[in-house]
């Protein structure tokens, strides 16, 4: 199938704009998603199967709100009947956003709509949002043949345009349930919130309470493409950004192994994110007793440019074993990961 120029289009009566189309859109954006909106607002005397046709021409899906605002343009019920049979071999291409309504009002206009599976604002903007993914970015190997991008796919293309590091962890954040793999625990999802740390903010964490305790912290860089530049010399040196962020590190690990009260900070922070009571091992007083480690995470530059030469991969080798308790990647390790979730 030929690649279509949206994932999906958002069609809308223009009164559920500002509550619904428009934080719903930018949820999906955030997420990676390719959204047309603005040109899929319905009025009075537009004509449903056009804007819905017109849509699909340039998107894999269509996103149709119903509403009350929607019902009142009167639309024909064969009209609504149609968005059903929008279908290729039995794959969904509308999906129904009902708000503020329920399966009898739909009724009342037409039953085949009030069948469809939908999902609804009661449950929140980005619960909506979360479904709606699902369908865009299916399973690694799920309807490649109709032109489907994966996750995987999405986030290849949003490294090669040397995004922002904010775009980076919101797209993270919106899969980070396809992500509970990829530093290698089975025990909880990394949380894509920052986290400061001696004036060191690092870009995610994910907190570890059992027998021991340790707090992981991760640190994008900016580094997307090349993790090394080349010197008059032609001798290979780690990107500034890179050795910074690693000897920003060291010193923490120095500083946190005599510091009590961060230790005692950060054992407060983990008993917050993971109760105690979900153990049933270890009284109050033996958690107080224990000090916290701490595990880091690097990610920079991509697995292409550190396999181009050997001198290149006998570098980034040295720099994956940095050190002790800190771990340097390529973003390409993130990419495996949702290519195998």
């Amino acid at each position: 199938m030929e690649s279509k120029e949206w994932d999906i289009f958002v069609s809308h009566a223009s009164e559920d704009n500002g509550a619904v189309a428009r934080p719903l859109a930018e949820a999906l954006r955030r997420a990676g998603a390719r959204v047309w909106l603005d040109e899929q607002e319905l009025t009075v005397g537009d004509s449903l199967s056009e804007k819905i046709d017109e849509g699909l021409a340039h998107s894999q899906f269509g996103v149709v709100i119903l509403s009350p605002a929607f019902f009142s343009k009167h639309w024909p019920k064969k009209e609504l009947a149609g968005l059903r049979a929008r279908e290729e071999e039995g794959r969904k291409k509308i999906l129904p956003v009902w708000h503020n309504v329920d399966k009898a009002t739909i009724s009342q206009f037409s039953p085949v709509l009030a069948d469809m599976l939908a999902a609804n604002t009661d449950q929140g903007i980005d619960t909506v949002a979360e479904k709606l993914l699902r369908v865009i970015f299916p399973a690694v190997g799920h309807d490649r043949s109709r032109g489907h991008r994966s996750v995987g796919r999405r986030l290849i293309e949003i490294l090669e345009s040397e995004p922002d590091k904010k775009t980076l962890v919101d797209f993270l954040r919106a899969h980070a349930t396809r992500l509970w793999r990829y530093q290698g625990y089975a025990s909880s999802s990394p949380t894509f919130e920052s986290y400061e740390l001696y004036n060191v903010r690092f870009d995610a964490y994910e907190p570890y309470l059992g027998h021991g305790m340790r707090l992981t912290l991760v640190n994008f860089t900016n580094v997307w493409a090349d993790p090394f530049e080349t010197g008059p010399d032609g001798t290979l040196t780690v990107r500034k950004e890179i050795s910074s962020t690693l000897t920003a590190i060291e010193m923490i690990q120095h500083r946190f192994s005599h510091d009590v009260q961060s230790q005692a900070r950060v054992r407060e922070f983990l008993a917050s994110k993971i109760p105690r009571a979900a153990y049933s091992f270890g009284s109050p007083e033996y958690f107080n007793t224990l000090i916290p480690e701490l595990e880091f995470f690097v990610y920079a530059g991509r697995r292409s440019q550190v396999d181009e030469t050997p001198d290149r991969h006998n570098c980034w080798s040295q720099l994956r074993n940095y050190g002790d308790g800190i771990s340097v990647r390529t973003y390409d390790s993130i990419i495996d990961e949702f290519l195998q979730s």
